[in-house]
């Protein structure tokens, strides 16, 4: 006997990783003006740091983020066909895209030049120069998106893999994948999987170039596992169940790792000490998304006001916040005061001009368009719609004589 899909509830949970992650990029960003490599806006003095431990300690950040999306569209297939999603993906993304790329990337840009001493003009003289050359080629056009380039992966990724996606919405519900891929063994399979794209990659050629970490193929791989494994229901439970083995293992390879990828101890990438490497690496950031799913899933699952709040605002936050950070900082950065004390009042300051400027945004139509914010009639009309197949799927099985299947299934 045929049955009507189980509706699929919230994941609460995934909401507040998304905040957390959020706020690492947050604060990564307000950071990147005091360490020692390269970026947008510098300080004149600099901390005696070595920055690679950062990207260390966040490994798994963006892989997080990449695996909730994959999730996540998962979800959203269950819910809306093709069409409507693809619809969905040009709203949320490329739209904003296009607005980061030329308003948002130009004054960063533009201060970028000013701080580095590149440029000496106003923004407005700044705006032709803008559109000369590629940026991190000589150029100024933030071709990546600066960073964009998440979103800009994101849209690529869903628009690539949607056929996939499309077959993989009933072939991942078989017995066959429901009853291996919570298993444990199958997800540290899955570090090795991860890993090997970056084998014999060259970390400074185009495809072995780090974007959060990690290549553009190990990227689309987080991506795809998300949508494979929130297929299974049993796999949250999985990662319930192994929490605090899966932080444990994280927080080991992790210290691993920090004493590998820091002090300058540079390892040919064609040596097998450097797959190894990549390996432990895959380890260590697949036991982090684990045990944070773990975790999250078994105590921060609850709706709440503060969820609520940045389940919207997590995504014009995370447009925003970065162009806020340089303008801001170029500014602080010219005080006379301590790093610190500079970092201090960078975070707060352009915290709470980020949240501010989403307050405004969100009340007019426009902009809550440019930022991807979906406007509070369209959700409805969805909700309409999907009422209403609900409803056709009610009255075809009724006829069919089945109403109890009916019953459970609404």
């Amino acid at each position: 006997m045929m049955q009507t899909p189980t509706p699929i509830k919230r994941l609460n949970y995934l909401d507040v990783i998304k905040v957390l992650c959020l706020g690492f990029v947050f604060f990564f960003h307000c950071f990147k003006i005091f360490d020692a490599k390269e970026w947008h806006i510098k300080n004149n003095e600099l901390l005696n740091f070595d920055a690679n431990a950062l990207y260390v300690l966040g490994m798994a950040v963006m892989p997080m983020f990449f695996v909730i999306s994959g999730g996540s569209i998962w979800i959203s297939l269950q819910k809306r066909p093709a069409f409507i999603f693809l619809q969905n993906i040009f709203k949320r993304f490329f739209f904003p895209l296009l607005f980061g790329l030329t308003l948002l990337a130009i004054p960063q840009v533009y201060f970028e030049r000013v701080n580095h001493g590149e440029f000496s003009g106003s923004i407005i003289e700044f705006i032709p120069h803008y559109f000369t050359g590629l940026h991190g080629m000589g150029g100024n056009f933030a071709w990546t998106g600066l960073h964009l380039w998440f979103l800009i992966m994101l849209f690529f990724y869903s628009i690539l893999l949607l056929p996939f996606f499309m077959i993989g919405k009933n072939l991942l519900t078989k017995p066959l994948f429901q009853k291996t891929l919570h298993h444990p063994f199958v997800l540290i399979l899955f570090a090795i999987v991860i890993a090997a794209p970056g084998y014999k990659l060259h970390p400074n050629g185009w495809m072995g170039t780090m974007w959060g970490g990690w290549n553009i193929f190990q990227d689309l791989l987080f991506f795809a596992l998300g949508f494979v494994l929130f297929s299974n229901p049993k796999f949250i439970e999985t990662c319930k169940k192994y929490k605090w083995i899966a932080l444990g293992l994280a927080i080991s390879l992790t210290a691993v790792s920090l004493y590998w990828y820091t002090g300058n101890k540079v390892t040919d990438f064609r040596t097998p000490f450097y797959t190894f490497r990549l390996f432990v690496k895959g380890v260590a950031c697949w036991s982090w998304i684990s045990a944070v799913l773990g975790i999250a899933a078994q105590h921060f699952n609850s709706d709440n006001s503060i969820t609520k709040y940045w389940s919207r605002a997590a995504l014009p936050f995370y447009i925003l916040s970065q162009p806020v950070i340089i303008v801001i900082g170029f500014y602080v950065v010219q005080w006379p005061l301590g790093i610190w004390s500079k970092f201090t009042v960078v975070t707060i300051a352009s915290f709470a001009t980020t949240i501010l400027i989403y307050e405004g945004i969100k009340k007019v139509s426009v902009l809550r368009w440019m930022f991807g914010i979906p406007e509070k009639k369209a959700v409805s009309r969805i909700n309409q719609k999907l009422g209403s197949s609900k409803n056709v799927i009610k009255s075809f099985w009724i006829k069919k004589g089945n109403p109890k299947t009916v019953k459970s299934a609404t």
